[in-house]
């Protein structure tokens, strides 16, 4: 709910639809690629799938918070 309100705020009304529209493809529209993924890890090994999507977060937080534009959100 935060991030859709901070997105509401910062576009434009007559970009709302297309913005809205790219996010939710990014949501939905990628989720079958992820479960693949997923998927595929957990018949591996369950414990590495959990342990890579662990690392993968890691790795993105660590990232977001070098980045000035993201630590200085309202």
């Amino acid at each position: 709910v935060h991030i859709t309100s901070w997105y509401h705020q910062r576009v434009e009304s007559t970009m709302m639809g297309r913005d809205m529209s790219l996010r939710m493809f990014g949501i939905f529209g990628l989720m079958p690629i992820s479960l693949t993924i997923a998927g595929f890890l957990a018949d591996i090994n369950l414990k590495w799938m959990f342990l890579s999507a662990g690392i993968l977060l890691l790795i993105v937080t660590l990232f977001a918070a070098t980045q000035r534009a993201i630590r200085v959100i309202d």
